[in-house]
């Protein structure tokens, strides 16, 4: 039935404050920033990797170790700093150039160019292992909070890729390689930190093409163990994946959701909603007396909005007073909430491998790997407290490939 504002005020469940961001295990304070790496790349990462791959291979007659791997690894985030060349030069890759340099004055006895470009070029984080084993590692480091955003990041590529998609609502990277991800946003720091991975990899050898919106859910739900956490956070999602199968499912199991909506996946309520909201800036609603939901559909003038459908099981009748005209029932706590996807997509950049990547496989894994180290320096900064110090991000990132050297050249690691 429609909800007129002057039937109450509605907002949000209430949040409790004691847990409202995620919270790290205890055990990490005081753990150093080559710490905390190596306990989300650990050894059942790397040994998922090297299975998947099926790889035990050598160079010039020896065979690589675990401890050069990690080498390897050491030296592919020191050369994240883009600071030391632009991408491309008339049309060559500057890497040679760069690695000469810098990486060899800094890295002493380091391994050389050509053994350093066999080891990262067939080493690598797979699609599946990103969204199996390493999803499982990200979310065992925190206690999740009151609500948990998923949403996607799509990377340009236009080389040649089994895993291509083309979503040209995506202004900045329209064809590439797509992956949805979903974040937590950290108490004491505020910052995004992602728990999970689910590529859109599309390839038979390495995933399921057909990839459905109940299938995602699914994962998330496993990801997170939903059913063992002592209380259900509100999933907030973008229109792409709340279709009539994945909300059934939510509803059945009670656990509530606040998430952006494709008018067309509810037409019913939809067309009865558009045909009252003619005019920007104005709004309707509409609530289910058997389901507890509320849809929401505004028309909005703000920049990137427009018109856009909310449906949520999270609004809860908070007063008899009639709703702010100006302020739709849950769309600011969505704004709120779907933030820290947005602000760590915009780090991601930051993090990237800046070089030409030797092949689609190359593209993938190192969006893979730029999650594993701002993941590393979010947890870092949250266990000291700290959302900015004397140290930026690109500095932590040196330290992390340094300390990481260190301990790798210590040959600390074994299959």
């Amino acid at each position: 039935r429609d909800l007129a504002p002057e039937e109450g005020t509605w907002d949000i469940i209430p949040i409790n404050a004691a847990h409202a961001g995620a919270t790290p295990l205890p055990e990490l304070r005081g753990k150093s920033i080559s710490d905390i790496f190596l306990l989300i790349m650990d050894l059942s990462v790397m040994e998922a990797c090297k299975s998947e791959l099926g790889w035990d291979f050598t160079f010039d007659g020896c065979k690589i170790t675990l401890s050069e791997v990690y080498e390897c690894f050491a030296l592919d985030l020191y050369l994240r700093q883009g600071r030391f060349a632009p991408r491309l030069r008339g049309g060559h890759d500057v890497l040679p150039g760069v690695w000469k340099e810098h990486v060899v004055p800094t890295f002493p006895g380091c391994m050389g160019y050509r053994r350093f470009r066999r080891i990262r070029n067939s080493f690598y984080l797979t699609p599946t292992v990103a969204k199996g084993i390493l999803s499982e590692r990200f979310r065992s480091f925190v206690r999740v909070g009151e609500f948990i955003t998923m949403d996607e990041k799509q990377k340009g590529f236009r080389g040649q890729s089994h895993c291509i998609k083309k979503v040209l609502s995506k202004k900045n990277d329209p064809v590439g390689h797509w992956t949805t991800q979903a974040c937590v946003q950290l108490h004491e720091t505020s910052l995004p930190y992602i728990i999970g991975l689910f590529p859109f990899d599309h390839c038979k050898k390495i995933g399921d093409p057909s990839i459905t919106m109940f299938s995602i859910w699914t994962w998330l739900l496993d990801v997170i163990k939903v059913d063992t956490i002592p209380h259900t956070p509100i999933f907030c999602t973008d229109s792409l994946y709340l279709d009539n199968a994945s909300r059934t499912m939510l509803l059945e199991r009670g656990i509530p959701f606040h998430c952006s909506a494709k008018t067309d996946r509810f037409s019913i309520i939809s067309i009865h909603m558009k045909a009252k909201v003619k005019e920007m800036d104005t709004w309707c609603c509409m609530y289910n007396t058997t389901t507890k939901e509320v849809a929401t559909y505004v028309w909005s003038s703000e920049k990137g909005v427009g018109k856009k459908l909310l449906v949520t099981s999270s609004l809860r009748k908070s007063s008899n007073a009639a709703h702010p005209i100006r302020t739709p029932p849950g769309w600011t706590e969505y704004k709120d909430m779907f933030s820290s996807c947005d602000k760590y997509n915009k780090k991601i950049g930051h993090y990237n491998w800046p070089y030409r990547p030797s092949c689609w496989q190359a593209h993938l894994a190192d969006m893979y790997l730029t999650h594993v180290v701002l993941n590393t320096i979010h947890i870092y900064r949250e266990c000291r407290h700290a959302v900015s110090d004397q140290l930026h991000d690109t500095s932590l990132l040196r330290q992390l490939a340094i300390e990481l050297y260190g301990r790798a050249k210590k040959n600390e690691f074994h299959w």
